[in-house]
């Protein structure tokens, strides 16, 4: 089950709810998808170039998730980035003057077909 957590109007407060990953509509740059060939890279953003940054974010209890903008994500390979199992990320990182450095279309890879993922792009 995940959370899914809202500023609160009525205060400084955060209201944290149950959801159902299959009923979550974030809005049009977000994906929830699956590896399609565990050990195979795989297109992200049906290969659009992300105008401002993106984050990936891995709920899968034991298998981590490379992903790559600069090319085909490889499990520890330069130029891939680890998004850690468990509930981990990777954000794009910021310029000193706050811009996403984003390289080029987005690829992901997982060992296990199937494995889950959660990305969303702005």
């Amino acid at each position: 089950m995940l959370t899914r957590c809202s500023f609160a109007a009525l205060g400084a407060a955060f209201l944290c709810l149950p959801v159902d990953a299959q009923t979550v509509s974030p809005g049009p740059g977000f994906v929830a998808g699956t590896i399609t060939t565990g050990g195979t890279a795989q297109q992200l953003f049906g290969g659009a170039i992300p105008g401002a940054g993106w984050e990936v974010c891995n709920p899968d209890a034991t298998n981590d998730l490379w992903v790559s903008d600069m090319g085909t994500a490889a499990a520890n390979a330069a130029g891939s980035y680890r998004a850690v199992a468990n509930g981990g990320c990777y954000l794009t990182p910021r310029d000193g003057n706050g811009k996403a450095s984003v390289l080029g279309p987005v690829s992901i890879v997982g060992a296990v077909t199937g494995q889950k993922f959660s990305a969303r792009k702005w």
